[in-house]
């Protein structure tokens, strides 16, 4: 009983999804020198500048020209990959927190996106069984405190004494990691091949840089009304 309350009060990745149908990304060209406002850039930002080979003039306030700003709308394309980020959470290879817009619906079981890496069927049940692994060793750390915290409501305690809440606010961080649970990267990168590596490093690569143009609001994703889930 105490592992159905549990599983039952996990919420789903239900986010409002925030992109454009036919142009998800819309690009601010002005310029950049709201981003940067007189201070040096940090080094935070140094792969987003390379990539966009920013001049020193432009960092200092300079509007982009023609070839950066088409270089910028390819960057922003990579929010369009919903499939990609889905597979690339579930397998580990990033956080759920990592993917800016969130998903339009909630997020299936890995092997809904085993196309997006080419994984296999022994791949598919490997990252399948180290998920679960994860969240029974959550649930390990659950159960026993669903039941002290029974036990204390039980003696008279209420929900405002100190003992209660602290583990009510346990009980739901644990439920957030439940959800998001996924293997490590370690473990991703374990069973991936190298062409699987391969087309993981790049993806991660080009959603740093759309993050980094997100953080510096050189592009934005507009919010549309939900997609219907199946």
């Amino acid at each position: 009983m105490a592992n159905s309350i549990f599983l039952r009060a996990v919420p789903f990745f239900r986010w409002r999804v925030l992109y454009a149908v036919r142009n998800p990304c819309i690009v601010l060209v002005a310029s950049v020198s709201f981003v940067f406002a007189g201070q040096q850039p940090s080094e935070r930002y140094a792969p987003l500048i390379r990539a966009l080979a920013l001049t020193d003039a432009q960092v200092a306030g300079a509007a982009l020209n023609g070839a950066q700003q088409v270089k910028l709308a390819e960057i922003a394309k990579v929010l369009e990959r919903f499939g990609t980020a889905g597979s690339a959470a579930l397998m580990g290879l990033i956080s759920v927190h990592d993917w800016p817009t969130g998903w339009p619906c909630p997020l299936e079981a890995i092997s809904y996106y085993a196309r997006e890496f080419d994984l296999s069927t022994t791949q598919i049940a490997q990252f399948e069984k180290a998920r679960e692994d994860v969240r029974q060793s959550i649930l390990d750390q659950v159960l026993p405190k669903q039941r002290r915290r029974r036990e204390l409501l039980d003696s008279g305690a209420t929900e405002n004494s100190p003992n209660v809440v602290e583990l009510t606010s346990e009980l739901s961080k644990l439920r957030k990691e439940y959800a998001e649970a996924k293997p490590s990267h370690e473990f991703a990168l374990s069973v991936l091949n190298d062409a699987q590596k391969e087309k993981a490093a790049a993806f991660e690569s080009d959603l740093e840089l759309a993050r980094q143009a997100l953080e510096l609001h050189l592009i934005r994703v507009p919010a549309l009304p939900e997609v219907l889930c199946h």
